[in-house]
């Protein structure tokens, strides 16, 4: 049956041009300049460590990016799923429609490739949701052993995605009190141990806690309101687009509720959780990306919930409601025949790809638009244009520019050319101001204004910039991002910026209003 999953991931692998500014960072490190994306400055410019690193691996092994990230993304994610077959086909026939659903799943298979952290979120998710449920049909608590690697897996999950612990978090809330021993509080933090170690790291090297990208994207200064309202749009347009992912996410959701068992509830309230938090921010502009791995925690829900309902038929017992059950059996086939008559229809759509891929307001066919660039059986692949500008800025030799998208330009103008994000993902400074324009905006693509000067400080390495507060802000995050690592000022300036000691030298507005009005020119 994983044959079937396998074959639907093959044929859409692809990358994403974001997996690109990925890619610059993995070609930093292994050429020693570290782990940066502009060579003269620490700075996290990645979400996914843990993703980062076996990117490292593979480009060590394979001496590419390319073929090393698809190859691993299909490989990470047949293994995921195998998990989930070989470890609960034994007590539940639902596995076979639970592979249905994430096989029809637009969102899962995208995201099983794309060059981004999902599938290593997954195969950490998957394993995570198997050790819970390990002494299925049981309901036993966690002995030392479940506590500490599902302690563990947590960590590695957050180290991948910092987000994503949220979808587990419940589970290990529910396990302490369960427990309620310091034991196994402290086989919780053990477990925990290399989350630690990695923020302790990442406060030494780059002088934050989180990833630059949440900087850039958490701190906008656009109205939270706006936000929720793009997090909701973002939820609608995985209703028409995939309404399977969402659908039998909901139908889990539910039945999990209906059923009044604890294990299935704490995993529901993680997926709930997440989906609360997708809407905060605002979703994103991929189409089902921040839906794959909810889709994964929904699917095993169902094949347990299925299950409990087959043996409460045949032993008269079991551990949740006969309607809960039945009702499960009812949504498995019903989601399972919708996805089915779903796919179909997006194949006689005929599957546009590159400019005609379908946009949805500022969301997008993401793999559709770039599988002409970067899909792995498309035929006669194209460079990008970003990635064409990029071999051209390698050609011209050292500089330092401005751009909007900088995944493909960035990797193919190599480490010689400094790039400025104007959406601020990569740069220190500019992913710490608020937008341009807190109405005229697209999520994920939080464009910011480079302030007068700021070019012309990086090109020169004196402070030119013109704002005077701002002037003042970038020296010290200058020092943070540039000086030597073990110099003790430096820490006391890391220290200083995480306690919030620069912020007031930050504008709320970006760029700064006039101080006097000023007549139009005619």
């Amino acid at each position: 049956m994983i044959l079937i999953y396998a074959i639907a991931v093959l044929r859409t692998a692809w990358l994403s041009d974001d997996a690109y500014i990925t890619f610059r960072v993995v070609d930093n490190a292994v050429h020693g300049l570290g782990l940066v994306w502009n060579s003269a400055e620490r700075v996290q410019g990645y979400t996914h460590p843990l993703w980062l690193f076996a990117l490292i691996v593979g480009r060590l092994i394979t001496g590419e990016s390319y073929y090393s990230a698809i190859w691993l993304s299909i490989a990470i994610s047949v293994v995921a799923v195998g998990l989930i077959i070989l470890r609960l086909r034994p007590v539940s026939a639902f596995v076979v429609p639970g592979l249905l659903i994430l096989a029809l799943s637009k969102a899962f298979v995208d995201y099983s490739t794309s060059g981004l952290e999902n599938p290593l979120t997954h195969l950490l998710l998957a394993a995570f949701l198997v050790v819970w449920f390990a002494g299925y049909p049981t309901d036993q608590p966690p002995d030392d052993k479940q506590v500490f690697f599902l302690s563990l897996l947590a960590a590695l999950l957050a180290i991948n995605r910092i987000d994503a612990l949220l979808l587990v978090l419940p589970v290990l809330l529910w396990v302490i009190w369960w427990r309620r021993t310091w034991r196994a509080l402290g086989l919780i933090v053990l477990g925990f141990l290399p989350l630690i170690l990695w923020t302790v790291f990442s406060l030494f090297y780059y002088g934050f806690p989180f990833p630059n990208t949440a900087y850039a994207k958490l701190a906008t200064g656009i109205a939270s309101a706006d936000l929720s309202r793009q997090g909701v749009a973002y939820l609608m347009n995985s209703l028409r687009w995939d309404p399977l992912t969402l659908i039998a996410v909901s139908a889990a959701l539910i039945l999990a509720a209906a059923s009044r068992w604890a294990r299935t509830l704490a995993v529901a309230v993680g997926i709930a959780l997440y989906l609360l938090y997708i809407i905060q921010i605002g979703g994103d502009f991929m189409s089902g990306r921040f839906l794959a791995a909810p889709l994964l925690a929904a699917v095993v829900l169902l094949i347990v919930l299925g299950d409990q309902y087959v043996r409460n038929r045949a032993t008269g017992k079991g551990t949740i409601p006969a309607v809960a059950g039945r009702f499960t059996v009812a949504a498995t086939v019903f989601i399972v025949a919708f996805g089915l008559v779903g796919h179909v229809q997006y194949r006689l759509a005929g599957n546009p790809v590159g400019d005609a891929a379908r946009r949805d307001g500022d969301i997008a066919d993401e793999r559709a638009y770039y599988t002409p660039n970067t899909g792995l059986l498309y035929p006669n692949r194209d460079l990008h244009p970003w990635a064409e500008q990029g071999m051209v800025l390698r050609a011209q030799g050292p500089a330092v520019v401005e751009h909007g998208n900088v995944g493909f330009l960035g990797y193919y103008a190599g480490p010689d050319v400094h790039i400025v994000d104007r959406n601020g993902l990569t740069d220190p400074l500019l992913a710490r101001l608020p937008v341009r324009d807190p109405v005229d905006w697209r999520i994920g693509h939080f464009r910011r204004e480079v302030p007068a000067g700021y070019i012309d400080t990086l090109r020169d390495g004196r402070n030119l910039i013109q704002d005077p507060d701002l002037a003042a802000y970038y020296e010290p995050l200058r020092f943070v991002t540039s000086g030597r690592l073990w110099s003790t000022a430096r820490w006391f300036e890391i220290w200083r910026f995480n306690t919030g000691a620069y912020d007031d030298l930050l504008p709320s507005v970006w760029p700064r209003p006039l101080a006097t009005p000023q007549l139009a020119t005619p």
